[in-house]
């Protein structure tokens, strides 16, 4: 048996949410835009322990964006529903996970009596009445676990565990950052002895791939561009690349780790054009930590794994921008 957590602030949290979660009627789970493995990875665990937990309280589950294609698999996806459709609605708590920043909902919140924050990221503009903020930790469901735990073990069934262990191994790249732990593989051996196979989590997150995102991948592959001075490179996938393989944003997931594997590569990116300009994703190898190059544009995430958004419609004043900004924060940095 796993012995539960001893860490003062994640017992003390856990007593204030159980004490909060008692009172409330109407609860909702939500979290960031653009919804990774590690966020609905976790807010799913805390649904489905919440619907067991309590049989009669209304608990909903909702974001801005749909659920990703290979995310279908989780258990209970299915309810997950659109996030707007709560906008004029009233909750007596409300549940957002892995979210540092509120803009990074979305859109605007319903309104709650009280706001809980679960999350893991380094830098935050905390907006909730209740916070348990980890960082480093593996991940936000790694988090979500240990609350889950102290409240109920018993109530950790199987669904939750496919949940919780696809939102760890979603946000470690298969367990391989130096955010895992002893306590990590703890919890990942848990949730297997419930019955979790890892190859079905393996398959749907990287095996189910449609046609069209292959050849959208042929198209990225190609425009890799290489910066051998700063270890740097990077590439692109534009609107209109997306609208002549009928593909969606979703199938780009993953394209910024072609860039990464280059030999003596350390920087990586991937812009995917929207709208308003770029969203620029950032991996790192090894050393460099890329939540530093995010903050300078406003955005934010991890040592291996961040990004931004800018409102930038040109690749060559993007690129002159990023390596700019890469050669300043490298000028004291050893690889």
């Amino acid at each position: 048996m796993l012995a539960p957590t001893k860490d003062k602030e994640i017992v003390e949290f856990t007593k204030k949410l159980k004490d909060i979660l008692d009172k409330s009627k109407n609860i909702l789970i939500t979290g960031h835009k653009n919804p990774d493995g590690d966020a609905i990875g976790s807010a799913l665990s805390i649904y489905t322990f919440l619907k067991n937990l309590y049989k009669d309280k209304n608990i909903k589950i909702a974001f801005k964006d749909k659920v990703p294609y290979f995310l279908s698999f989780l258990p209970f996806s299915d309810k997950i529903e659109k996030l707007e459709k709560y906008k004029d609605s009233n909750f007596d708590t409300i549940i957002v996970c892995d979210t540092a920043d509120i803009k990074r909902i979305g859109t605007f919140l319903p309104k709650a009596k009280y706001i809980v924050e679960i999350d893991h990221h380094k830098e935050r503009k905390p907006f909730g009445n209740l916070s348990l903020v980890k960082s480093p930790l593996s991940s936000t469901a790694e988090l979500v676990f240990e609350v889950l735990y102290l409240l109920n073990p018993d109530l950790i069934d199987l669904n939750i565990s496919y949940q919780i262990y696809t939102g760890i191994y979603s946000d470690t790249a298969g367990f391989s950052y130096e955010t895992v732990t002893t306590r990590t593989f703890s919890i990942a051996s848990f949730l297997l002895s419930k019955g979790v196979n890892p190859r079905i989590i393996f398959t749907n997150l990287y095996e189910r791939n449609p046609y069209r995102k292959l050849k959208l991948l042929s198209l990225a592959l190609s425009r890799i561009k290489l910066w051998e001075d700063i270890k740097f490179a990077r590439t692109f996938i534009l609107k209109k690349d997306l609208e002549k393989y009928k593909a969606t944003y979703e199938d780009t997931e993953g394209f910024v780790n072609y860039p990464r594997s280059l030999e003596n590569v350390e920087i990586a990116a991937f812009y995917l054009e929207k709208d308003f300009g770029f969203k620029v994703s950032l991996r790192s190898k090894l050393y460099f930590d890329v939540s530093l190059l995010a903050l300078k544009f406003g955005g934010g995430g991890h040592k291996h794994a961040a990004g931004f958004e800018v409102n930038i419609k040109d690749v060559k004043k993007l690129d002159n921008l990023l390596v700019e900004n890469i050669k300043n924060l490298i000028e004291n940095f050893s690889f």
